[in-house]
C-alpha cells in the first residue's frame, strides 16, 4: 500500500534528522575533536599568548611569557596538533589534529 504524502514528509523528516544527529557525531568524534589533556594544553598557549602581547607588564614577564608560548607551541606540534591560521576549520581555538 502506497504511503500517503503526510506519512512521506514525516518519513523523509525522520530520514534527514538521522542523518544530521550522524553527521554531528562523526564531526565531533572523527572530526578532529581534541581530547581534555590537548585543550588544556591550547588553553596554555592562549593564555601565555595573551600574556605576551599584553601591555602594562615589565618586558621581563612579557619575554618569559613569550618562551613559554614558543615551548608550548612546540609540545602542540608534538602531539601531532596544528594551528589553523585561517580560521576555516571546525577547530578549537585555531588547533585542530594534523590528520585530519
Amino acid at each position: 500500500m502506497p504511503l500517503s504524502r503526510r506519512h512521506r514528509v514525516i518519513a523523509a523528516s525522520a530520514l534527514a534528522l538521522i542523518i544530521a544527529l550522524i553527521a554531528v557525531v562523526v564531526l565531533t568524534t572523527q572530526g578532529g575533536a581534541l581530547g581534555s589533556a590537548d585543550r588544556r594544553l591550547v588553553d596554555r598557549h592562549h593564555a601565555s599568548m595573551e600574556r605576551c602581547m599584553a601591555d602594562g607588564i615589565s618586558i621581563t614577564e612579557r619575554s618569559i611569557a613569550c618562551v613559554e608560548m614558543s615551548r608550548i607551541r612546540e609540545d602542540i606540534r608534538a602531539r601531532g596538533l596544528c594551528f589553523d591560521l585561517t580560521g576555516t576549520r571546525q577547530s578549537y581555538q585555531d588547533v585542530y589534529r594534523c590528520d585530519r
